[in-house]
């Protein structure tokens, strides 16, 4: 008969996932990637599974190994149906809090062993273990919570956002499962059946030294992936500054050309009264003609902000000098509550994308080039940006759906921000063909 005091140390033991639902959902929601309600639930979830296992295995010990990985299995299918990210992410996340909190968990059992001999009897850990346990627990919780919310949000947002390489990242999270599988299979022995005092010295030295090594190694992938990303926002502030110097030029230029056709206002009342004297009717036509040859019907500013107006100057110019039909709608006020660097990647990277795809379809040879630009505010809650542009071939997609770059192999890096900064803000991206053209639609919340 199973006492009352075995199924509650059983339950104590298992409520241990409770903080590693935690570190496996604080990246996720501190980034965005899951709801708060999503989280909530799961935290409920991991307790109320916890109670659950921790009596299944008091009460039936032989169901401990099937219960503990069709749990697992379960958790991850939740954890890929509330969240937008991929399993490979999630894989590296939840196998990355696994390992961390059985290394805890390890540390305080040899701590508890040493403090007290007694505390363990035949393998089974007594209250004073379990004490030391949720202590340290709880401690490494609040140390190492900066290192789930900070390193390993940033080191997700990477690579969902396609700036870490793809056929790394790929097989990323086998590295947490490596470290997790020594953990449990190598180190995860009670220590009262370690034969001697170096064997219990040696597994406390590999579980440090593990211990160590591993965030030793995600320190390592933030801080190159920040550095990476530091060159990229340098790049972007340097590539918007040359977009605004170039349409403060375009604009010097206009104004400079206002100013001469304001002083030859006069000459050209006079040219014309001299072609109506003398009724020199061709002459009229061929003078005016000129001046229409002349003139630019370019607007001066598409639209009040000056990100999105340097940047649609920009490409917009490039399209037409492809001799693409261009067609521009723009309704974005000054102050909007999104980053230069965010309009500079969802903006920047879609009419990049439009007018690259244009130069393809020129290639191709006689081909009507066309191009759309839709970007507004809805209601001051929502931006979105509408475009559309002639594409010669065919649309690319990997297994999960994502575009193929046509530049390099592996998906498209602007379209894969795109698509990350938007699912991150709560919004959307979606591109594909519509009506013969590449239709690239976003939408951000503002709120």
């Amino acid at each position: 008969m199973v006492s009352l005091a075995n199924i509650l140390l059983s339950v104590s033991t298992e409520l241990v996932m409770v903080p590693t639902a935690y570190l496996t959902l604080a990246p996720m929601r501190f980034s965005e990637w899951i709801s708060g309600k999503a989280f909530a639930f799961l935290m409920a979830l991991s307790v109320v599974g916890g109670v659950g296992c921790g009596v299944a295995y008091a009460l039936v010990p032989s169901v401990r190994l099937a219960l503990f990985v069709s749990s697992s299995l379960v958790s991850l299918l939740i954890l890929v149906r509330v969240s937008r990210i991929r399993l490979r992410s999630i894989l590296y996340i939840f196998f990355t809090a696994e390992f961390f909190i059985c290394s805890v968990r390890i540390l305080a059992g040899i701590a508890s062993f040493c403090l007290r001999p007694s505390s363990y009897q035949g393998g089974v850990p007594s209250w004073e273990a379990h004490v030391i346990m949720w202590a340290l627990l709880i401690l490494f919780t609040l140390v190492f919570r900066p290192v789930f919310i900070e390193r390993i949000s940033f080191i997700i947002e990477n690579c969902e956002s396609g700036r870490a390489p793809d056929t790394l990242w790929r097989f990323g999270w086998l590295l947490p499962f490596s470290c997790y599988l020594v953990v449990v299979l190598a180190l995860d022995t009670a220590p009262d059946q370690i034969a001697s005092a170096s064997q219990l010295a040696l597994t406390l030295f590999l579980q440090v030294v593990l211990l160590l090594l591993y965030y030793t190694i995600v320190d390592f992938e933030y801080r190159l992936m920040r550095s990476a990303r530091d060159v990229e926002e340098n790049l972007n502030r340097q590539h918007l500054l040359s977009l605004q110097l170039q349409q403060n030029s375009i604009m010097k230029d206009r104004i400079e050309q206002a100013r001469r056709a304001r002083h030859d206002l006069r000459h050209f009342r006079g040219v014309v009264g001299m072609y109506a004297r003398e009724g020199d009717l061709d002459g009229l036509v061929e003078y005016l003609g000129e001046l229409d040859a002349i003139s630019d019907d370019d607007p001066l500013v598409w639209c009040e902000n000056q990100v999105v107006n340097a940047i649609v100057g920009h490409y917009v110019s490039k399209a037409r000098a492809l001799g693409a039909d261009v067609k521009v709608e723009a309704s974005v006020p000054e102050d909007l509550p999104l980053s230069e660097i965010a309009l500079t990647t969802v903006v920047g990277n879609v009419l990049e994308n439009a007018v690259t795809a244009l130069e393809h379809a020129k290639g191709e040879g006689d081909v009507r080039l066309a191009m759309s630009v839709v970007i507004s505010v809805r209601d001051n809650s929502q931006f979105t940006l509408d475009v559309k542009n002639t594409y010669a071939g065919k649309i690319l997609r990997n297994g999960q759906g994502r575009l193929l770059s046509t530049k390099h192999e592996g998906v498209g890096v602007g379209t894969a921000s795109v698509i990350a900064l938007a699912e991150q803000a709560g919004g959307f991206a979606r591109f594909g063909s519509e009506g013969g053209l590449f239709r690239s639609f976003v939408l951000l919340p503002l709120s």
